[in-house]
């Protein structure tokens, strides 16, 4: 849709130029020309120094966000990926320590725990959710915390069933639970940490600065009457090529 209106609206948004720039400058008078001299003695400033000083900083800033924003949203997949390898292991490493019959209340609180920490994980991953209310919440106010504390104040089994299996199975549930408790650490700080307002706002100082830009170059030729058609699809271009970046970084 946003090519087809910046296309199409083209000529009205150049007639708004103009009328902004009188409008600033308080200009009384009429030019002549019509101003193509005032455009034509600017040109080489704004090639030489302004166009070029802005692109390459809208470009760098641009390239630096959109890796940064990537290497996040990879950063954060993978923790979701080791988070739901870390609950699987430890579901079943505590199912072993709490085998039989006489562990069924043990057995029953951890799943409740780890089915509840499922649903933790999930609001914490959706589109929309309240980054503040997270960093309030913290990483170690979790259900694992509940698991830990039955893990250490599992009652004693019984001597005959003592065997290095046990033992083992132990050890390895208390490790899964760290390990569960770091990578939630992770990933929590991954979403913590987004840019802050101002970087988008010099981006979009940036573009609006380069689409002015090009408001002023193509003045010249919409001032000597010549065919607007490439300089509408040259502005369409422009404005699509930011349209694609925006959208790219609300995706990552």
């Amino acid at each position: 849709i946003i090519p087809f209106v910046s296309f199409f609206s083209y000529p009205m948004i150049q007639k708004l130029y103009h009328e902004a720039l009188d409008m600033i400058s308080g200009r009384t008078w009429y030019l002549v020309d019509g101003g193509a001299s005032r455009v034509f003695d600017l040109l080489p400033v704004t090639n030489g120094i302004v166009v070029p000083s802005v692109s390459v900083a809208f470009g760098t800033l641009t390239a630096i966000t959109i890796q940064t924003l990537r290497t996040r949203q990879i950063m954060i997949c993978s923790a979701l990926n080791k988070e739901a390898c870390a609950l699987r292991n430890l579901h079943s490493a505590t199912n072993a320590v709490f085998a039989g019959p006489a562990y069924d209340r043990e057995r029953l609180q951890i799943n409740t725990l780890l089915g509840e920490y499922c649903t933790r994980l999930i609001f914490e991953s959706r589109l929309g959710v309240d980054l503040d209310a997270l960093l309030t919440t913290g990483a170690s106010d979790s259900e694992i915390d509940g698991v830990v504390e039955i893990l250490y104040g599992a009652p004693a089994k019984p001597q005959a069933e003592e065997r290095l299996f046990l033992q083992n199975t132990d050890f390895t549930a208390m490790n899964l639970a760290r390990d569960l408790q770091m990578v939630r650490s992770e990933r929590l700080a991954q979403l913590q940490a987004p840019f802050p307002a101002v970087h988008w706002l010099i981006l979009t100082i940036l573009a609006s600065t380069l689409v002015i830009a090009y408001l002023f170059e193509t003045d010249l030729q919409v001032l000597q009457f010549l065919d607007d058609l490439q300089l509408r699809y040259l502005f369409t271009v422009l404005t699509s090529a930011f349209l694609a970046l925006a959208s790219l970084c609300n995706d990552l």
